[in-house]
C-alpha cells in the first residue's frame, strides 16, 4: 500500500488468503495437467483405436471427429493422413 493505514486496513484479508493455501492433491494436479494437440498419422483402426488412448473421458471418438471437421457426413480420413489428437 502507498501508506501504513491502507496497509493495516487489508492485513486482515492478506493473512486470511495466505493461510488458505495448501498443497494440491494428487487428483488436483491430474485434474490440472494441461491437454495438448498433436497430430498422428490416422491408424487403420481409426478414430475408435484413437479414443482408447485419449485423455477425453466423453465420446472421445465423437469429439476427435469433431476436432478434425469428420463430425457430420464428413468421411474418413484414409489410414496414414494426418489427424489432429488430444494427448
Amino acid at each position: 500500500g502507498r501508506d501504513a493505514a491502507a496497509l493495516q486496513r487489508g492485513a486482515a484479508g492478506l493473512a486470511e488468503a495466505e493461510a488458505s493455501f495448501r498443497p494440491l492433491s494428487a487428483a488436483e494436479r491430474a485434474a490440472a495437467r494441461p491437454w495438448v494437440l498433436q497430430t498422428v498419422t490416422f491408424p487403420r483402426g481409426g478414430f475408435a483405436e484413437l479414443a482408447r488412448s485419449s485423455p477425453l473421458t466423453t465420446q472421445a471418438e465423437a469429439q476427435l471427429k469433431l476436432l478434425n471437421s469428420t463430425y457430420a457426413g464428413g468421411g474418413q480420413p484414409q489410414p496414414g493422413q494426418p489427424v489432429k489428437v488430444v494427448r
